[in-house]
């Protein structure tokens, strides 16, 4: 035990924390590195963002950033923001599967366990477009557009 506690100590770094957990010294040194095109902290930063300071919006950025540069962990994660609508679009069907099926192909085993799951959830093309339709109605209504705002009372009254 001794011998394990020896080499785990010389394996950390003094000031990283344990298993991921969160501090404001690792949550900044992760975005630095995330800046500087580290993929694995750009995930952690975005888990961070979306789970320790509840602010999944900012997230997208540094998931994406890490899907993009093909970390299959980030696609998948950025996968479950669009899946729970946790976006400024709302939930997005379509890029949640496109998302977990690049995630699966690329071996990420818990992307395809999330694919199955979406695709037992998801909803029909007609329902998704309506959902497009009426979450476009309510931001243009929102801009105090008179004209989707009539039309968001008529595509409501139908329901």
């Amino acid at each position: 035990m001794k011998k394990f506690l020896t080499a785990l100590a010389v394996l950390l770094p003094l000031d990283a924390p344990a298993d991921g957990a969160f501090d404001e010294q690792a949550y900044n040194q992760a975005a630095q590195m995330c800046a500087q095109n580290d993929l694995e902290s750009c995930v952690q930063y975005g888990i961070w963002t979306r789970d320790v300071l509840d602010n999944p919006e900012s997230a997208l950025a540094p998931l994406q950033k890490a899907c993009d540069g093909g970390n299959m962990k980030g696609c998948n994660i950025l996968a479950n923001l669009y899946a729970d609508g946790h976006t400024a679009a709302g939930k997005d069907y379509r890029r949640a599967e496109a998302l977990y099926r690049r995630s699966c192909d690329g071996g990420y085993g818990n992307a395809c366990i999330n694919l199955k799951r979406l695709k037992a959830e998801m909803p029909s093309e007609q329902q998704i477009e309506r959902e497009q339709v009426l979450s476009s109605l309510q931001n243009d209504c929102a801009q105090e557009d008179m004209t989707a705002c009539e039309a968001l009372a008529r595509e409501t009254a139908q329901i």
